[in-house]
């Protein structure tokens, strides 16, 4: 009341009003109307203000997340969340997220403005033994994306449906949860010996479950989504959700598959199930039932016969991240996305790559393709032989499918989406230690991806295979700056450029090699000219290969470019590791004793070989 009163109001009037009084005086009342008019012009410059900023400049002030329609963000955590807890935040509503804010995801339209019905399909052994990460990601699409769960399954169910409802009851036990159905296998398919056959008898089995439970309500905005949940991971729920919305919101595709991943040896994994377009299948050929190439395959897109040959998986996952370009052109690759930007128009469709078939461990379906009465996945495959690998002497149940999908609509559009991801094994995280073993567990660096190889770290220091194809210890002061501490004195066998992977290993005695992977054939780089002591040193294996350098059964022979040089005795009493130490140091340790077989504080830096072999 003192500070509303205006200046020079006298003590005697402040002493007789009393709050009745002042309620009903004309200077209270004007002033109370005052200062009403005053924060209510406040509010409407700060309205006013914050909307003007945000027509020149919408993102600098707070973004609108509309259903679907916001610009969408590369790789493994697409914009507008961070992991899988901000689906708690879901909502129907356009949502006003001012700066530094966790930004919300409006996934939840899914089951309000399209109002479509969306199934999580998956099939297992054993339900009592899924993966808790793996059921938690179908409990969390199940009672806050409201997608219903089906699994079919041999053994387990009770278990499995234990264990379900005692997360629905405690942690969503005020969320309205979908339909979690688990279902017992037929009796029939345990009578189907062939694993692909048994696969694919499974899944029509299944399709033809969900289909009743769609009845004649199925509606063109609904998704179906199949996955395998025996693997290592599922992309976030978060990514999946908004996939599955673009899908039914923007209908672009009719089917768009996880770039599934493995690790040791890292890459795309799933090449028995992807078929490229217009026809090549990436299997390589000696795992081919027919053993040869079939006309009209890019032979440079299937993957070598070696996991670290010439074209590998980690070649083919890149091939996807780029969006189908094999050459490292950037400007190239700058014309493609343009012109995907202005036909697709939006930038999301750079991440995704047609192809004929594909799977991955997850792909989301628009429903009414995935229930074409015409097609189904055990059906005569006479006619896709060439899809056939030896082991199963038959294609893949999705090569099947997706066949008859297209040749029953043309139009059909079926895509590989580079950065929905799942994994199929756990990545080896070294640390500061890399044990003696094979070569799926040493540390691999790729030729063209040298600055994602595998490394050893402790602190400030990391040993790695550098750009060079130099083994060196560098120590990084900060994020932006790094020296090398230490290099060792290997031959980088610079005069043979063409090399796909180069591999630091441990041996069972605690030798320490430094191989560089090469092509075995001198034809399959005629631009490439090797030294002639290479060729006085292996003419036996020229004389009697055939222009070989190893094995001729082989298409990438090791050479060895460096060595620690010490040997310890070998057996089941002595156990031998790599180690960085906090200073930058290495020692070969031999564990049950500590004892230190090498280091290279003493050692000079190794030797340095040129020999081909292990």
């Amino acid at each position: 009341v003192f500070q509303v009163l205006p200046l020079g109001t006298s003590t005697t009037l402040l002493e007789n009003i009393t709050p009745s009084s002042v309620l009903n005086t004309s200077v209270w009342r004007y002033h109370l109307l005052t200062m009403a008019n005053a924060y209510a012009v406040i509010v409407v410059f700060l309205i006013s203000f914050f909307n003007l900023i945000a027509i020149l400049n919408p993102s600098s002030i707070y973004t609108w997340k509309t259903n679907g329609v916001d610009p969408y963000v590369p790789p493994f955590v697409p914009s507008g969340y961070k992991d899988d807890s901000d689906i708690d935040l879901l909502s129907s509503r356009r949502m006003l997220v001012l700066p530094k804010t966790k930004a919300p995801v409006d996934s939840d339209y899914l089951k309000n403005e399209i109002n479509n019905t969306v199934w999580f399909a998956g099939m297992t052994r054993d339900a009592s033994v899924i993966k808790n990460d793996i059921f938690l990601h179908m409990i969390k699409l199940n009672c806050i994306a409201n997608v219903s769960v089906h699994i079919l399954t041999t053994l387990g169910i009770a278990d499995c449906m234990e264990k379900y409802n005692k997360i629905r009851n405690g942690v969503y036990r005020k969320k309205k949860c979908a339909r979690f159905d688990v279902e017992l296998e037929p009796d029939e398919a345990s009578l189907i010996s062939n694993r692909v056959e048994r696969i694919a008898y499974l899944r029509d089995y299944q399709r033809e479950k969900l289909r009743k439970s769609f009845g004649a309500a199925l509606g063109k905005d609904d998704i179906i989504i199949i996955a395998d949940i025996d693997l290592y991971s599922l992309p976030s729920v978060s990514q999946v959700v908004r996939e599955s919305n673009h899908i039914a919101k923007f209908h672009k595709h009719d089917a768009l598959c996880a770039a599934g991943i493995m690790h040791r040896p890292f890459g795309y994994y799933d090449t028995f199930a992807t078929v490229l377009l217009p026809d090549t299948f990436v299997y390589p050929v000696q795992g081919r039932l027919s053993g040869a190439y079939y006309s009209g395959e890019n032979t440079s897109l299937v993957r070598s016969k070696d996991v670290y040959g010439e074209f590998t998986q980690w070649d083919l996952l890149e091939y996807f991240e780029k969006g189908g370009i094999i050459s490292d052109d950037v400007s190239s690759h700058q014309n493609r996305k343009k012109q995907q930007k202005s036909f697709f128009g939006t930038t999301q469709e750079d991440m995704i790559v047609p192809v004929k078939s594909c799977f991955g461990g997850l792909t989301i379906y628009s429903a009414t393709k995935w229930f074409n009465p015409h097609c189904h996945y055990n059906m005569n495959i006479t006619a896709l032989s060439r899809y056939a690998n030896k082991n199963d002497e038959r294609p893949c149940e999705h090569v099947v499918f997706h066949d008859c999908l297209i040749k029953n609509d043309p139009s059909t559009s079926i895509a590989v989406h580079s950065f929905l991801r799942t994994s199929w094994n756990s990545p080896n995280q070294f640390g500061s230690r890399l044990a003696a073993g094979p070569i799926d567990f040493a540390l691999v660096t790729h030729f063209k991806r040298k600055n994602r190889g595998d490394r050893l770290a402790n602190g400030k220091f990391i040993l790695r295979i550098n750009e060079k194809g130099e083994l060196v210890v560098e120590s990084w002061d900060n994020e932006a700056s790094s020296k090398i501490f230490w290099k060792a004195n290997s031959y980088t066998g610079e005069d043979i450029k063409s090399w796909t992977h180069m591999v630091l290993i441990v041996k069972d005695d605690g030798e320490v090699l430094l191989v560089k992977l090469v092509p075995n054939s001198f034809h399959a780089h005629p631009n490439e000219t090797f030294p002639e002591s290479f060729q006085s040193i292996y003419s036996h294996l020229l004389k009697n290969e055939g222009l070989h350098l190893c094995d001729k059964n082989r298409d990438i022979c090791p050479l060895v470019v460096w060595s620690s040089g010490n040997r310890g005795p070998r057996g089941d009493h002595y156990s031998y590791a790599l180690v960085i130490g906090d200073d930058g140091t290495l020692k070969v340790l031999e564990e049950h004793s500590d004892r230190t077989l090498w280091s290279n504080e003493i050692s000079n830096g190794g030797r340095s070989l040129k020999k081909w072999g292990w």
